[in-house]
């Protein structure tokens, strides 16, 4: 019995420690802490998907480690420049900032994994629409 107590009173200290709980850096999700190939699995519109089914004919979303990004259709890869922009990511609110020349994405992230990346446009975004991002698939 006495032991069983002991070991009961070790288990509940411990669990009970007051260890500082280290943050996930969301970021590296996007980059690997490289670069990273996502690809828009999905282009959501109300409850409609309009991303193209094939794989070869949908988008392509690059992030880099140093805050760079590439936006471009797969159909037009090499033959003509990316939409190049930064990107910017802040774990403490959920948000996602895409800055591009011309027009700003703002996402809140409603889930962020190494497999899925589902961004919701905020009202001020230049882009309306729901991405599902995947990982760049194996050819």
């Amino acid at each position: 019995m006495k032991f069983f107590f002991g070991l009961s009173t070790i288990i509940i200290v411990s669990c009970s420690s007051k260890t500082d709980l280290i943050p996930v850096n969301k970021r590296s999700i996007l980059t690997d802490n490289n670069s990273k190939v996502w690809m828009v699995d999905q282009v959501i519109i109300g409850n409609r998907n309009f991303a193209p089914t094939i794989n070869s004919e949908k988008d392509v979303l690059v992030f880099y480690d140093n805050g760079n990004c590439a936006y471009q259709s797969m159909r037009n890869l090499g033959d003509f420049p990316a939409k190049k922009g930064e990107f910017s990511m802040y774990s403490d609110d959920t948000t996602l900032l895409i800055g591009f020349k011309n027009e700003t994405w703002y996402f809140k992230y409603q889930q962020i994994s190494e497999d899925t990346v589902a961004l919701i446009p905020e009202k001020k975004s230049a882009l309306k629409y729901k991405l599902i991002l995947v990982p760049f698939p194996e050819l």
